[in-house]
C-alpha cells in the first residue's frame, strides 16, 4: 500500500519496473510518515521496510502484436499478412516488415 500511495505523487520517477532504488526511497518515506502518524505500528513498519521491492512485484510481459488482440486474432493475422503481401506498402516482404 505505501508504495501505490507514493508513486501517485509521480509515476513515471517512482516506477518500481524503472526506477526500483527511487521506488525504495519512495515507499521508505510514505511508510515512515503511515509510522509517525499512527497508521502501522513499530513491527509492521520494519517488516514492510524490509521487504525488498521485487518481491512486492509479479511483473510479466504484455504480448505484442496478434497474440493480444483475443478473440480477434485470426482477423489480426489475416490482416497482417494482407499487408505483408501488398506491393503497394513496399518493394519485398522484409521492406514490408520493416514498416
Amino acid at each position: 500500500a505505501a508504495m501505490l500511495a507514493g508513486i501517485t505523487q509521480s509515476p513515471a520517477k517512482w516506477d518500481p519496473v524503472s526506477h526500483p532504488d527511487n521506488a525504495l526511497y519512495r515507499r521508505n518515506v510514505v511508510l515512515g510518515e503511515m509510522y509517525s502518524l499512527g497508521y502501522i505500528t513499530q513491527a509492521e513498519y520494519e517488516e514492510a521496510k524490509n521487504t525488498s521491492i521485487e518481491d512486492m512485484l509479479n511483473v510479466s510481459d504484455t504480448p505484442n502484436g496478434c497474440a493480444a488482440a483475443g478473440i480477434s486474432a485470426y482477423f489480426c493475422d489475416y490482416v497482417v499478412n494482407a499487408l505483408l503481401d501488398d506491393t503497394s506498402v513496399g518493394n519485398d516482404q522484409a521492406d514490408r516488415t520493416s514498416q
